[in-house]
């Protein structure tokens, strides 16, 4: 995947001196030309309910649409995420 600044795609979330969370994206094209934009996550149970998940979702968004606006997309982009219980 290409990251034209991969410190600028990432965020953590630290409580107590410790990280309990990030936020990351990656973007690839692929192959009828459509860029992907995929956006993966995490938060230790302990530290949901509090709108913190949301706040690294509302991030992520954000700077997607950001980045597509920088690289110009031509064709189509799609942002892409993974959901899962744990």
């Amino acid at each position: 995947a290409e990251l034209d600044d991969p410190s600028g795609n990432q965020a953590l979330v630290e409580h107590d001196g410790g990280v309990v969370g990030y936020s990351t994206i990656r973007r690839w094209q692929e192959r009828d030309g459509t860029w992907l934009y995929l956006h993966r996550g995490y938060l230790l149970p302990r530290h949901r309910g509090r709108g913190i998940g949301s706040a690294l979702l509302d991030w992520a968004e954000s700077r997607i649409r950001r980045l597509v606006r920088q690289h110009g997309t031509a064709r189509t982009a799609v942002i892409g995420a993974n959901a899962m219980a744990s």
